[in-house]
């Protein structure tokens, strides 16, 4: 792995653990016919009174450049040059007051994240710490030994805050503890095989994909990107009390989820012409396809998605990856009749039209998760790419993703994790066909499994909202299954 590296980055990591000592006390007296006083006896102290480098445990080039402590704070600065590098050291906590206390809360915030950068800390917290006894615990950062890739950021900070409590007296129940980010369990518990031997025109099975795969083909920037495929039981993930299926690990390390179940119907859009493919869309009935596409008007799916966020997951839009988008589809063919003998390639009015869906769908086979346009890409405000065009993050399944999960046009009761046996809407716009009617159609997925296309404004089906939980995101407990789904704290 490292020979293969060209050239020597320092990573500056910054990594900073603040422990929080915070309890109020009160004196209580009360007067009747007699009085009395009550004196406060108690001591609390509750401090870090070491921390060091573990220099047996450190790995590669990695180099300590500080490390210091105080009553409430320890940071260390480290450098990391190459995968394969980590660095770890061991803080200790003791309590020197007469107060028994307990942890109530353990607190990790990361900032400037990248996915080969890798921060841990080890089990804490389990236990009673009685007056005169001590507890330690280890905080690591390392770039793993199978990264492709040197971490883009030059200087990476993470926090833990320790909440310390009186301990009353009774049945103690230590905090829950992190074990490992959404992304790091799901690469765990699960061996990932190259999808390089699938026939994307053909259904999943045992034979032709079951199970996690990976490619770096046909993806954002050709960063390499996780996917679930066919009859999985093992990417339930709970979120705000939702039960989601884990869809992929998108190129920026987030998770994309998709709810379990359709959470209500709506019709795609209003209007037949050509705009009615877009999750926004520009001028109706305009001469130009770039009118047509600006993304200035919502479409009913996305105000029925949108609500549905603002109602359900306003609250924990902190979770969310602020890079991953959604991918709506309204490439055009580069002359006319290249993608079907009917295609004007034209993209606005009621010119019979055939987007980039249709093209994987019939002639290429070959679905993709990099989106041809940036206009389609939607994401939001704060993204680098795309078209920062979403209020909430939220949006769909794609046409391709559906196909890479194992479905198929024109075959039906396919066992694969997408089925749920109701039907519901993907983002991907089929075609704009109007010698029948004023019809735009988009590729939806039957109650019987089968990839269909149907009407953006003739038919309601079922909304399966999409979103991406930022690299960061940690669960607490669960192995995926639908017993014991992975819980995200």
């Amino acid at each position: 792995m490292r020979d293969r590296k060209k050239r020597n980055i320092i990573i500056g990591s910054l990594c900073c653990l603040l422990v929080f000592m915070g309890i109020g006390y009160a004196i209580l007296s009360q007067t009747l016919n007699i009085s009395g006083t009550a004196n406060m006896q108690g001591n609390w102290s509750v401090k870090i009174t070491n921390m060091k480098l573990l220099e047996a445990n450190k790995t590669g080039r990695a180099e300590n450049v500080s490390n210091t402590f105080t009553d409430t704070t320890a940071s260390f600065e480290a450098n990391l040059w190459m995968p394969g590098d980590s660095i770890e050291y061991e803080v200790t906590v003791e309590n020197q007051g007469n107060i028994d206390a307990v942890l109530k809360d353990i607190i990790q915030t990361k900032t400037n994240k990248d996915k080969n950068l890798k921060f841990s800390n080890s089990l804490i917290g389990t236990e009673v710490l009685t007056s005169g006894s001590k507890m330690s615990f280890t905080m690591k950062v390392e770039i793993p030994e199978e990264a492709e890739t040197l971490p883009e950021v030059k200087e990476s900070k993470y926090e833990i805050q320790l909440i310390y409590i009186q301990y009353n007296g009774g049945e103690y129940t230590p905090p829950a503890q992190s074990i490992g980010t959404l992304a790091e369990r799901i690469l765990a518990d699960n061996t990932a095989l190259p999808d390089t031997n699938i026939d994307f025109s053909q259904i999943s099975s045992d034979t032709n994909g079951k199970g996690l795969y990976y490619t770096n083909k046909n993806t954002e920037d050709n960063k390499t990107t996780y996917y679930f495929r066919g009859d999985v039981t093992n990417n339930y993930v709970k979120f705000a009390d939702i039960i989601w299926r884990a869809v992929r690990i998108n190129e920026d390390g987030s998770v994309r989820l998709v709810t379990e179940e359709s959470v209500g119907e709506s019709a795609y859009n209003h209007y037949g012409y050509n705009e009615a493919v877009g999750y926004m869309y520009g001028t109706e009935d305009s001469s130009t396809y770039e009118e047509t596409h600006k993304n200035t008007k919502d479409s009913a799916i996305k105000k029925y998605v949108d609500n549905w966020y603002k109602t359900n997951l306003n609250d924990y839009t902190a979770y969310m990856s602020t890079t991953a988008g959604f991918c709506n589809d309204r490439s055009v063919a580069p002359t006319a009749k290249t993608w079907s003998s009917s295609d004007t390639a034209l993209g606005y009015g009621t010119n019979e039209t055939y987007y980039g869906t249709y093209n994987r769908l019939e002639n290429t086979k070959q679905p993709q998760f990099a989106c041809p346009q940036t206009n389609d890409l939607f994401t939001m405000s704060t993204s680098s790419k795309g078209n920062k065009a979403l209020t909430y993050p939220v949006g769909l399944l794609t046409f391709d993703e559906v196909i890479y999960a194992g479905g198929k046009r024109d075959k039906v009761d396919i066992n694969y994790y997408l089925n749920n046996k109701n039907n519901y809407w993907t983002m991907s716009p089929l075609y704009g066909h109007f010698s029948v009617g004023d019809f735009s159609y988009f590729i939806a997925i039957g109650d019987d499994s089968n990839v269909y296309g149907w009407s953006a404004s003739s038919r309601q089906a079922g909304t399966r909202p999409v979103i991406n939980l930022s690299s960061d995101v940690e669960t607490i407990s669960g192995d995926g299954t639908k017993d014991s789904p992975y819980v995200v704290k």
